[in-house]
This record gives structure tokens, C-alpha cells and sequence, in this order.
């Protein structure tokens, strides 16, 4: 998104996660970093490594993240799921601890476990322990940062995080290189258009684990009528039972295709400027002071 360090600072200065004006995905990508630290070092603040996922311009993927300095028994434990050397994964001990959103992994029809974690498990004999820790990704990042910034271990060998969460991430110089050795299809089945980002153009700390498209979700029962255009959230009939979801990029990315609609902006959500982040926030604010839209949620708008 252009000048993303501008808006990103904007919305951080403007909004407050109440008043963060921040909704349903129509752009957003996101990243999966996979990590483990290395078999005898000791922890330092670049101690993750990573695997991470992109989306084309009008998805919105999720991502895993990995962490720093996990204990010395876990050696690239994440590249290790894709590798096909089970002498080497019989070196790995677990559990290996994911944190992950909710309904962000497949489940069998009783939704009791994951086919994947359950393969996994049995061809490599390392126990993983899946956790639905993550609801949004700013806060599930604050749970981690200070150990990160110290060098410690967090608890987590995987970690689903946003694409831009997980490029501040490498960034920060918290994320080891993935042996490529231990993924070789892992590029080969890649769409080009999840490659190359700026944060990891190489893809040497990154790769993906899900992308997808998100939209309007809503109850005929409730709405008694379909909706079929985003300015139908801010009909009067539905006060106060609008919720959108807690990350500004998904928001502005969707509520910038209805002000682009009215020709109130011209650019679409890849090129979003600070200027449109402006005009979006000004849209949303009093439909957020009315209480005209709900609490902005992370994935626990799935309770609803």
C-alpha cells in the first residue's frame, strides 16, 4: 500500500482501538513465519525463523509468524514440516507450540482435530501443541514483543501473523533464515503473486500458509433483506449492529472501494495514500461516535 508508513502512523496517532475505524478485508495479505532456534544457541533477538504468505490485491490472507529463541531441543522444527527427511525430524523434540487464529487450520467433519496436525504428527513423531491464541494481530504481538526485544524465548515455535506484523517482525532482525533445503516445494507451489515482497523479496525468512478473499457476512433472518453493496452497512435499520474486524488495513481497504464508488477518492486499496486514510477515517468516525457500528473485533466476531 503506498506510503504505508505514513498511514500506519496516522491511524496509530488518530485512532484508538474502539475508535480505530477498522473493518471486514477486501486487500489485505498477510504473512506466515515458522521458527525454531537453532539446537545449542542461545536466545538473541534474532533468534525466529520464518514462513510467510501474501495475497493478491483483493484478498486477504493470514499468516504464521514464528518467535524467537525457542529452546535448544527444537531446531527448525517449522521447516521440518515440510521436510521429507524423517532422520532429521527425529532429531527435533516437542511439543511444538502454534499459535493461530481461530478456523484458520482444517478440521475433520466432527471438527475434533486437524488432518494436517494429525499427519504431521504421525510421519514425524514431534507432538504439536495448537493453540487459538491469536484474535488480532496487535495484540497478540504485544504478548511477545518484550521478550523478543530481550532475546527470550516467547513460548511459541509458530505464530499466524498479518502480512505486515510479520514483516515488522523480520525487520526487527527477529527472524532466522529457513533452510530451503528442508521446503523444496515450498517456492515451486507458490502463485507468482505471493512472491516478492519488499520485506523478504528472496523469500529467506517466509512463506505462506493461507490466503483467501473476506466480505460481507450477515443473517437474512436478521437483516430481513439481502445486502448487496458495502453502503448498505450504514443503512439506519441497522444501528448499533454493525461489527467490523480490528485490523485498519482490512477497513480502509473495504470502506475506500465505497468512497472510491462515490468518487470521494481515486485510488484502490493497493495505493491508498494518507490523504485517503484521512477521508476514511472522517467517514467513519461518527458512524463509530453514534454507536452506529459495533466493537471492532478481531476473530471473535466468530461468536456472534
Amino acid at each position: 500500500m503506498a506510503e504505508m508508513d505514513g498511514l500506519e502512523k496516522l491511524v496509530a496517532a488518530q485512532i484508538s482501538r474502539r475508535r480505530m475505524l477498522q473493518g471486514t478485508a477486501v486487500a489485505g495479505i498477510s504473512a506466515f513465519l515458522a521458527a525454531c532456534a537453532q539446537s545449542g544457541a542461545s536466545p538473541t533477538g534474532a533468534a525466529t525463523s520464518a514462513a510467510a504468505t501474501e495475497a493478491s490485491t483483493e484478498a486477504a490472507t493470514s499468516a504464521a509468524a514464528t518467535d524467537a529463541a525457542t529452546e535448544a531441543a527444537t531446531t527448525a522444527a517449522a521447516t521440518e514440516a515440510a521436510s521429507e527427511s524423517a532422520t532429521a525430524a527425529a532429531e527435533i523434540e516437542g511439543p511444538l507450540n502454534f499459535a493461530n487464529w481461530p478456523a484458520y487450520i482444517d478440521l475433520n467433519e466432527e471438527e475434533t482435530e486437524s488432518p494436517t496436525l494429525v499427519a504431521f504428527e504421525e510421519q514425524y513423531g514431534i507432538e504439536v501443541n495448537y493453540q487459538e491464541e491469536i484474535q488480532t494481530n496487535e495484540d497478540f504481538y504485544a504478548t511477545i514483543a518484550p521478550q523478543l526485544q530481550e532475546g527470550l524465548d516467547t513460548g511459541w515455535d509458530l505464530i499466524v501473523h498479518t502480512d505486515y506484523m510479520a514483516a515488522r517482525l523480520v525487520k526487527a532482525g527477529w527472524v532466522e533464515p529457513i533452510d530451503a533445503a528442508n521446503v523444496p516445494n515450498a517456492v515451486a507451489n507458490l502463485r507468482d503473486e505471493l512472491k516478492g515482497y519488499e520485506w523478504d523479496p528472496e523469500m529467506e525468512f517466509h512463506y505462506p500458509w493461507q490466503s483467501g478473499a473476506t466480505g460481507l457476512g450477515y443473517n437474512t433472518e436478521s437483516t430481513g433483506r439481502e445486502l448487496t453493496k458495502i453502503a448498505d452497512l450504514f443503512d439506519e435499520a441497522f444501528a448499533g449492529k454493525v461489527t467490523l474486524l480490528s485490523g485498519y488495513q482490512d477497513t480502509f481497504s473495504f470502506i475506500s472501494l465505497l468512497l472510491r464508488d462515490r468518487g470521494e477518492i481515486e485510488n484502490t486499496p493497493p495505493d491508498l495514500t494518507v490523504e485517503d486514510a484521512q477521508k476514511i477515517h472522517d467517514f467513519l468516525k461518527p458512524y463509530v461516535d453514534s454507536g452506529h457500528i459495533r466493537p471492532f473485533t478481531g476473530n471473535e466476531y466468530l461468536q456472534d
